[in-house]
């Protein structure tokens, strides 16, 4: 066996925000700490990635670290490698945003440091076929993936050594990732890691290469531990005959021979681990098909919900005519939204945290608006298939506001005030759908549990039916929907919604006839869930009117009300939004805020009216959302 070629580096691991910044601990114990190192120790060779959030943080608050980094390419002693700008799962976007998003770091990549990257790092090595060609077209070189794409086990030749792979008659290299190696790397002393890394590669294997790239945060912790430091001085000293530091790009030219490579779609253990059961982690069956990146749409509607808009705005840009100036800010807005970081959960953040899934539609929003300005687009009520599931969903486009309807439910599952480049429907769902106009039939104990907030089991859940269209009228702006289901598991009853867009409000008419041979005794509950910026008393105001009084509501805890009620208002003072409902026949009221992994969510708020229907009998009722910009606290208004 000859020598190990180790090639160590550095990656800007994305923080719970998408923005991959580092706080200032990691700052100085990591990316400082490790510079200074490679500064003093001119034979000891380094990678780093570099996403555009942390140039941009660097050249802003750093700016004498990226001269260190321009110091030490220059001596030819680090290698920088390229990617996304904005760290995207690339098998997610179109492909001129693929090559725009690695053109962009590029380009940034030379203005810092004088020299392009021959190399392409992929967060978690989320991967696609169809990546070979956009990876060739930017001059790239090669691409690293993990390990686990060559072979199950690490010992494995295969998972060892530089392999080439094609797609349509185009090809690439491929370095083996080994980042798990470092998951435990703190728990053992650096002599027992390296001795690891010996017994790892087979005796038979020449040449063998293991490539490990250290996220930001875990870097800071082995600084700390003064682990590092141990660990490449016994590189240079008991383990120079054995191990010896390298480059990828080096590695890749003093390679003569390649395994040749067959690599379908997926992602690094860790990132399949998630993808294949909701919130937990799992580990992949041999049986089951290996996970890619596409299979957390299918876990997490949040997922899907966002992965779609992003999709439907990219269509938007790309197809854009005119203004230059303008496309291409609202391509950059664009990327911006492809921050991978939104696009799945691994354990925390990801989709699930609100400030990042907030700023993704902030920014997708932002680049509409500007597709709008140069297209010129007018108030207008579309049908396509947004969410890829076989079935149109309606889209209503007006000067104020967007709403996404989806035949499943009947609700309206995205509600986007452009003005304040917000959407107001952007959730976290629990065992049941949360938007606007999402309905439920209940008897008197599972109403109890849902006006609290809480999911009873057997449900009669309206919201959760498969409407028909009825009628669909593109120039009034109306769309009538019919739903038949079943009321406590044997009565019919039949609900028709239609549905009446204007410029600042959304009218729903309802009906519900009795079809069964049974009374029906139930609860109708009309429920919508706003994402309010909070739910403090500072920043939300809501109020509801009963018998010409005006009653105010905690925000920050549940409120009941059975009187009736013909009026409930909410107030959003930071976005400077007014959100009225107004009912046709007085109606009871809950409100209460909603919470997923202790942060604020949504405001939910539920009209509702005891109904009893003969066979045969008919229920008629009318929900109006007024929506309006006010400027009723402008003091309070945050940038």
């Amino acid at each position: 066996m000859g020598k190990i070629s180790l090639c160590l580096g550095l990656f800007a691991e994305t923080s719970a925000d998408g923005s991959g910044i580092p706080n200032s601990h990691i700052y100085e114990n990591g990316y400082k700490t490790l510079a200074a190192y490679l500064f003093s120790h001119e034979k000891v060779p380094f990678s780093f990635f570099f996403s555009g959030h942390v140039l941009e943080w660097l050249q802003t608050q750093h700016a004498e670290y990226l001269l260190v980094i321009e110091e030490l390419l220059a001596r030819k002693q680090i290698e920088v490698i390229g990617g996304g700008y904005y760290n995207p799962h690339f098998p997610l976007l179109q492909p001129a945003d693929r090559t725009g998003q690695i053109e962009a770091l590029t380009t940034a990549l030379r203005k810092h440091f004088k020299k392009r990257p021959h190399g392409c790092f992929i967060n978690e090595s989320v991967w696609d076929p169809s990546l070979i060609n956009t990876l060739n077209s930017c001059s790239l070189e090669y691409v690293m993936l993990d390990y686990s794409f060559f072979a199950s086990d690490m010992s494995d030749p295969k998972a060892l050594t530089v392999s080439i792979t094609e797609d349509m008659g185009k090809s690439i290299f491929v370095l083996p990732l080994h980042n798990e190696l470092f998951d435990t790397a703190d728990m053992i002393s650096p002599e027992a890691f390296l001795e690891k890394l010996r017994k790892i590669v087979p005796a038979s294997l020449n040449n063998p290469t293991i490539t490990c790239f250290i996220s930001a945060e875990k870097l800071a912790e082995l600084v700390q531990q003064n682990w590092l430091e141990e660990c490449l001085a016994l590189l240079d000293t008991t383990f120079k005959d054995k191990i010896e530091l390298s480059l990828p790009g080096k590695v890749l030219k003093n390679s003569k021979t390649f395994n040749k490579a067959i690599i379908p779609s997926g992602m690094s253990k860790k990132a399949s681990s998630w993808a294949l059961k909701a919130y937990s982690k799992a580990a992949p069956n041999k049986n089951t098909m290996r996970a890619t990146v596409r299979n957390f749409s299918l876990l997490y509607p949040e997922v899907l919900n966002l992965y779609s808009r992003m999709s439907y705005t990219s269509l938007l840009v790309n197809q854009c005519r005119g203004d230059k100036v303008r496309k291409k800010a609202a391509r950059e807005e664009l990327w911006k939204a492809q921050n991978g970081a939104a696009y799945w959960y691994l354990g925390s953040g990801g989709i699930t945290n609100t400030k990042l899934r907030n700023e993704m539609y902030k920014n997708l929003l932002h680049a509409e608006q500007l597709v709008r300005e140069v297209s010129n687009i007018n108030d207008a009520l579309n049908s396509f298939d947004v969410n890829f599931d076989g079935s149109s969903e309606y889209v209503a486009q007006f000067k104020l506001y967007d709403a996404y309807l989806s035949k499943t439910g009947g609700s309206i599952y995205e509600f986007d005030i452009l003005q304040c480049e917000r959407n107001f429907a952007a959730t976290i769902s629990d065992r049941r759908r949360r938007g606007l106009f999402s309905d439920f039939l209940v008897n008197d104990k599972d109403f109890s549990l849902l006006s609290k907030g809480q999911n009873p089991d057997g449900i009669s859940c309206l919201n959760e039916a498969l409407y028909n269209e009825l009628k669909y009228d593109r120039t009034k702006k109306n769309v009538k929907l019919e739903a038949q289901v079943l009321f406590e598991k044997k009565k019919s009853i039949k609900i028709v919604k239609e549905f009446h867009f204007t410029k600042d409000s959304i009218r729903v008419d309802y009906r519900l006839i009795n079809t069964s041979k049974e009374n029906i005794n139930a609860y109708l509950i009309i429920e919508n869930n706003l994402c309010m910026q909070s739910n403090s008393p500072e920043t939300l105001s809501l109020e509801c009117s009963a018998d010409d009084l005006l009653l105010p509501i905690a925000p920050e805890t549940d409120f009941f009300n059975n009187k009736g009620i013909f009026y409930l208002r909410m107030t959003d003072n930071l976005s400077q939004c007014c959100f009225t409902l107004s009912s046709s026949d007085a109606a009871g009221v809950y409100a209460y805020p909603y919470f997923s992994q202790q942060q604020y969510l949504a405001t939910t708020t539920g009209l509702f009216w005891k109904i009893s229907l003969l066979p045969g009998a008919v229920c008629s009722r009318t929900v109006t959302l007024y929506i309006k910009r006010t400027e009723t606290h402008p003091h309070k208004r945050k940038n």
